[in-house]
C-alpha cells in the first residue's frame, strides 16, 4: 500500500509540473534555412571526439547505475527511510552546487568543470567496495555529498559543451550527440547486466569486512567513468583551464586561507579565467597581423 501512494504523489507532482510548464511561454522557432548535411557532421573532426566521449560516458554511468541501490536493499537491508533521507540531503547539496558551479564554469570553462565532476563521479562509485553492513551509513552520507556535487558539474557541463564543440548551432548536431548517448546507454546497460550476473554468486568475509560481487562491479565502473576524461582531453574548446592547474589553484587557495575565505577560490578561478581571455585575444590578434603583412607581401 505504501508503494502505491507514493506513486499517487509522483503521478499528482507530473500532473502539476505539466499544467505549470504550459503558463510558461514558449521561444520563438528560428528558421535557419535547410541546416547543415549530416555528412557534414560527421566530417567535423572535434565533433565527432566528443560524440565519441559521449557515447563512452554513458556506457560507464549505466555500466553500474541500475545497482546501487539494488546492492543497498537486497544484500545490505537498507531501510528505504534512510535512503529517502539520503536523497533527500543530495538533491539539497546538489540546489547549491549548480549555483556555485554554474558561476565558476563561466570562468574556467565547462570542459575543466566536467573533468572535475568525472573524478568525483569515479572516486564515488570506487568508494562503494567498501560499502557493506558496519559502513553504510558514513559511506551513504559522504555518497549523498560528494555524488551530488559530482553530477551537479557533469549535468551542468555536458548540458553546454555540444553548442561549444559544434562549428554552427544546429538541431542535427545535438540529435546525433542525444542518438550516440543513447546507444551508449543501452551498450552499458547490456554489458553491465551481464557481468552482474556473473559477479553475483561471489561473497567474501574478511574478518566482518564482507564484500559482495556487485561492489567489484561498482569498481570497474569506476575505472571506466575516470577512463572517460582522457577521451574528453582530446576534444577542443574555446575556454579550458587544464583540471591540474584547476585543482593546485583551488587546494593552494584553501589550504593556505581559513575556512570562511573559501571564496577566494572562486575570485582566483575568475582571475585564470581573464587571463586565458586576454592570451587568447593576443593570439588571435598576432594572427591577424601577421595575415595582413602576408598579404602586404604578397
Amino acid at each position: 500500500m505504501g508503494f502505491v501512494f507514493v506513486l499517487l504523489i509522483s503521478s499528482v507532482g507530473t500532473v502539476l509540473s505539466i499544467l505549470s510548464m504550459n503558463k510558461i511561454p514558449d521561444v520563438p522557432v528560428k528558421v535557419s534555412g535547410s541546416g547543415v548535411p549530416l555528412k557534414a557532421v560527421f566530417k567535423d573532426d572535434n565533433f565527432m571526439r566528443f560524440v565519441l566521449f559521449t557515447f563512452y560516458w554513458n556506457m560507464a554511468v549505466t555500466f553500474s547505475s541500475a545497482f546501487y541501490h539494488y546492492h543497498l536493499l537486497k544484500n545490505l537491508n537498507v531501510s528505504y527511510t534512510y535512503i529517502a533521507y539520503m536523497m533527500i540531503l543530495n538533491n539539497f547539496v546538489a540546489m547549491l552546487a549548480y549555483r556555485v558551479l554554474g558561476k565558476i564554469s563561466d570562468n574556467v570553462g565547462h570542459k575543466t568543470i566536467a573533468e572535475f565532476g568525472i573524478v568525483l563521479a569515479s572516486l564515488v562509485s570506487g568508494m562503494w567496495l567498501f560499502m557493506n553492513g558496519g559502513t553504510y551509513r558514513t559511506l551513504m552520507f559522504a555518497d549523498a555529498v560528494i555524488s551530488s556535487v559530482a553530477w551537479s558539474a557533469i549535468n551542468l557541463s555536458l548540458a553546454i559543451l555540444p553548442m561549444e564543440v559544434a562549428f554552427e548551432s544546429d538541431p542535427i548536431f545535438f540529435g546525433l550527440n542525444a542518438s550516440f548517448a543513447s546507444v551508449g546507454s543501452l551498450a552499458g546497460s547490456f554489458l553491465g547486466g551481464i557481468v552482474a550476473k556473473l559477479l553475483s554468486d561471489i561473497y567474501v568475509n574478511v574478518s566482518g569486512f564482507e564484500i559482495y560481487g556487485l561492489q567489484i562491479l561498482f569498481l570497474m565502473a569506476g575505472f571506466f567513468r575516470f577512463s572517460a576524461i582522457f577521451l574528453l582531453r582530446k576534444v577542443k574548446v574555446r575556454q579550458y583551464i587544464p583540471f591540474r592547474a584547476f585543482m593546485l589553484s583551488t587546494l593552494f587557495v584553501t589550504l593556505r586561507r581559513p575556512v570562511y575565505r573559501l571564496m577566494d577560490v572562486y575570485l582566483i578561478l575568475k582571475r585564470s579565467g581573464e587571463r586565458v581571455r586576454k592570451t587568447a585575444g593576443r593570439l588571435k590578434k598576432r594572427k591577424g597581423d601577421s595575415d595582413e603583412q602576408g598579404k602586404g607581401q604578397s
